[in-house]
């Protein structure tokens, strides 16, 4: 890589990092209470990777391939449980690591918050909660209301 795409390199690298430690600060602050926390990103980037040697940033008006969608689409979410959580709702650990795998959208967040809260309302649907034994594992991921990630 030329030198400035060294530092653009860099300064993503940095901006993970601290991120990382924001997110360490949080777990940290909760790990002794009876506590769950969900981290997920808002989305993702491209930094000079396989098929976008010269690019960094986000591709918005770019159809969607498959290399677009992993780089651009494809997030870290995760759910950590502190030891008291886990002790005391050994049931929800139990849904938190047979949903590891299933697909899911972050569209759907919300019903996850509701069903972990237990608020259930008109709006809240269990068929979109990634936790739910009734969490739909076939429903179409559609990216920008035109592609099916689960065909890319």
């Amino acid at each position: 890589l030329s030198g400035k795409k060294k530092t653009v390199m860099a300064d993503y690298d940095n901006a993970v990092w601290y991120n990382d430690s924001v997110v360490n600060q949080i777990i940290e602050r909760f790990k002794r209470r009876d506590a769950i926390v969900i981290y997920l990103s808002d989305h993702g980037e491209e930094v000079f990777g396989k098929g976008a040697r010269h690019f960094f940033g986000r591709m918005h008006n770019a159809d969607i391939t498959k290399r677009l969608a992993d780089e651009e689409f494809r997030i870290p979410m995760w759910i950590y449980c502190s030891t008291l959580y886990s002790r005391n709702h050994p049931d929800v650990v139990k849904a938190v690591r047979e949903a590891r795998k299933k697909p899911y959208m972050t569209d759907a967040l919300p019903h996850l918050l509701m069903g972990l809260a237990g608020i259930h309302c008109p709006y809240y649907k269990p068929k979109y909660d990634l936790l739910s034994p009734q969490y739909d594992t076939t429903r179409k991921r559609i990216l920008k209301n035109t592609t099916d990630y689960d065909k890319l």
